[in-house]
């Protein structure tokens, strides 16, 4: 089984960020390749997208457990697609 997590921000609150234009196309492009090419692994529930203001600090942290329900013989896939920064690692992650 493949458990994906796809994540897209298109649009930006902060008026210092232009806003991108094509993350959704490339989420939605994903979900179509996954769909396709890997049929025999990928389940309508085992693929979680967020986009835009679904994609906050805490929705991707509880996004997270989705991928948690992968066994040792699952594939597990987390796509960005998105403005990005360098900051320090949150708790949540420390401790996996």
């Amino acid at each position: 089984m493949l458990y994906a997590l796809l994540i897209g921000v298109q649009e930006y609150r902060s008026p210092d960020i232009s806003n991108l234009a094509a993350c959704r196309a490339d989420i939605q492009a994903m979900q179509d390749l996954l769909r396709e090419s890997f049929s025999d692994l990928v389940q309508p529930d085992t693929v979680r997208v967020l986009l835009d203001e679904k994609a906050t600090h805490a929705g991707v942290i509880a996004a997270f457990d989705h991928l948690r329900q992968a066994g040792p013989e699952d594939e597990v896939l987390f796509y960005f697609c998105g403005l990005g920064s360098l900051a320090c690692a949150a708790p949540e992650f420390l401790s996996v």
